[in-house]
């Protein structure tokens, strides 16, 4: 990687955070990301963001207030326990499941 890598993918840093990440790609690179960040990353290098939702002010708020009375709903689609960590990789590469995947101690 002496030069960069063509692509990078950030699915954790925004707004600035990103510039950092946006080093590791070549020039004429790409740094894709869900969450938005500056349109001039430097070094030649493209920003694309393909998020469709960005926060408001409040709604953090509005999640919590959801979830601590009960009216957010979050579907679970599997459980597992630690002990099975090698069949949670094999189902989540092999199989569709609908809903998040818990992964916890028995």
């Amino acid at each position: 990687m002496p030069d960069g890598v063509d692509v990078v993918v950030d699915l954790v840093n925004s707004g600035d955070g990103l510039m950092g990440t946006a080093r590791v790609a070549r020039p004429g690179g790409r740094l894709v990301s869900p969450l938005y960040g500056p349109d001039d990353l430097g070094g030649d290098v493209s920003a694309v963001y393909i998020g469709s939702f960005q926060a408001e002010p409040g709604d953090l708020e509005d999640l919590a207030a959801r979830a601590a009375d009960g009216r957010l709903r979050v579907e679970i689609g599997a459980r597992y326990s630690l002990d099975d960590a090698v069949q949670v990789v094999v189902d989540f590469a092999g199989k569709h499941i609908r809903g998040k995947v818990v992964i916890g101690i028995p």
